[in-house]
Order: C-alpha cells, then structure tokens, then sequence
C-alpha cells in the first residue's frame, strides 16, 4: 500500500488521501475491535478506496471485510474503467462478478475454520479511479455513504444507506440478494474536488447534520480532518471510517 500522493500529468494528480476509522463505544465496552476494514492502493494505472463494515453480530466479520475488500480490489484491477462504463452488459454483469469472487472467498475460508459463511458478512463499498481520464466508478453494498463535493463546493451523494426490511438490518455481501442489491455508478473527477466514503458510524451522523451552515462549509473546503472531529465530538455506537480523496 503506497501512503504518497502521486502526480501523473499537468491535468490531473491526487493531492491526498486521508483515512480516519475509531473503535465504536459498543464494541469497547464489548471488548471487541474495531470491524471496519479498508484498502487504499495508489498507482500510475489507478486509485482504489475499499471499505468494509463487518456486520456486529457475526462472530468473524472482521476478517470476512478483509476478504470483502481485497476481493472488491482484485476484481476491479481487472478492468479498464473506460472499456467498462462504455459496456452495458459489462457493468450489468459487475456485480455478480463481485459477489461471486467474494462469496467463494468466504465460503472457503469459512470451511478452513469451521465456521458458516454468513459468520464473514459485511457491507462494501469500493471507488475505483482511471488518473489519465479522470474515470471512476462506485460499487456499494448496504448502510454506508459514498459521495463527492463539486467543483462549486456543493455535495453530491453517490450512494446512501440501503437496508432490508427494518432501518437497522442492512444487506450484507453473504445476503441472498446482495449482488442485486448492489449499486454501480460511474463519473468524472473533472467535476469534482473530492470523494469520501464512510460507514454508518459516521455517515449516519453526516446524513443528518450535512445542510448545517458550518458541515456545509467544511465539505465545500474539503476540510475533511475538522469534519470528522466535528461529527465525532461523542463517540459513535458503531465503528466509523472516513476515507476521502482530494482531486
């Protein structure tokens, strides 16, 4: 994993990459670690931001997110992000292709320890990014929030919290479901300063308070370190992460 900003050409560059997580207030008094995990790898080729929630009540979801993201990874490197969003059916077919890698994943690993698959179970979210076009693409999976703030400074939301039939049941990557329930989107940094990904820990708390005067001007700054102080003033019950990416 490369921590250092890169610069490819004149046009375009990644100024930096922040990552914030925390231990959820649950989890510590359960004595428990944190169960979000996340991969940020950079390159001349690509930028890629992974992230995954392990589902609390699963006793190995943290390594099933490990599992999750690093599958996300290695399916996406696969492909020429160009290539695919110019291809419907390919990205029709994307999130099968996701899913299955990463089921068979679990479902190996949870063989090896004797555990059920859905012991491993997760959310997902992924943004992949070409550096010559400016390409990227979203791939999201249950209760976390992916977004970006435009040129203009104002917020656009990829994808937000998507849950089953109760506010507090979200799909997870070992749900029956989960390939359609999964959400693909595309676009170009050239319209954007920057793109942050976050679990419910966080993105719940920003979600409610994102139209307040003072959390608009931070995301139009990008001030993303002040932001996520501001939004954690008290600890969250849930693990929280913060990735974002300025352009």
């Amino acid at each position: 994993m490369q921590k250092h900003p890169f610069y490819y050409n004149k046009e375009y560059y990644i100024v930096k990459i922040l990552e914030k997580t925390v231990v959820g207030s649950y989890h510590l008094e359960q004595g428990q670690e944190c169960q979000d995990r996340y991969r940020v790898e950079q390159s001349e080729d690509a930028v890629f931001l992974g992230l995954a929630d392990g589902v609390s009540s699963r006793p190995m979801s943290g390594e099933g997110a490990v599992i999750t993201v690093d599958g996300l990874y290695n399916v996406l490197e696969r492909w020429n992000l160009n290539t695919l969003i110019k291809r419907r059916d390919f990205l029709d077919a994307l999130p099968q292709e996701i899913l299955a890698l990463i089921n068979d994943r679990l479902h190996a690993r949870a063989q090896q320890l004797g555990h059920e698959k859905e012991d491993f179970a997760s959310t997902l979210e992924g943004v992949m990014i070409d550096p010559r076009s400016g390409t990227f693409l979203v791939v999201h999976l249950g209760d976390g929030v992916i977004g970006g703030v435009r040129k203009n400074g104002t917020v656009e939301l990829f994808a937000v919290p998507h849950s089953g039939l109760s506010w507090n049941q979200s799909y997870a990557t070992t749900s029956r479901c989960a390939a359609a329930e999964t959400q693909i989107k595309y676009g170009n940094t050239t319209r954007f300063r920057s793109i942050f990904l976050m679990t419910d820990g966080i993105g719940r708390k920003f979600l409610s308070a994102r139209y307040q005067p003072e959390i608009v001007q931070m995301m139009a700054e990008g001030n993303y370190e002040t932001l996520w102080r501001q939004l954690l003033l008290e600890r969250p019950q849930d693990d929280a992460t913060l990735l974002a990416v300025t352009l």
